[in-house]
C-alpha cells in the first residue's frame, strides 16, 4: 500500500474510467498482442519501455507502427 492507496484499485478505477477496462466478464484486452507487437519491432527492451512510457493513453499504442 503506497500512500493509503491499494495499486490494484487504482489500476482498475484508471482503466474503467479511460474506457479500456473489461465492460464484460468474457471481454478480452487487445492490449497485450498490441503491446507484444511493439516489443518484436524494439531493438532492445529499454527503447520499448521508454516508447511506451510515453504513451498517454491507449489510441497511441494503436497507432504505434509494428512491424
Amino acid at each position: 500500500m503506497a500512500y493509503g492507496y491499494h495499486i490494484r484499485k487504482l489500476n482498475q478505477a484508471y482503466f474503467a474510467f479511460h474506457g479500456i477496462y473489461g465492460q464484460y466478464p468474457a471481454s478480452v484486452s487487445p492490449i497485450y498482442e498490441d503491446a507484444k507487437q511493439l516489443k518484436i519491432q524494439s531493438p532492445w527492451l529499454g527503447d520499448f519501455l521508454d516508447e511506451v512510457a510515453a504513451m498517454k493513453d491507449y489510441t497511441e499504442l494503436m497507432e504505434a507502427p509494428k512491424g
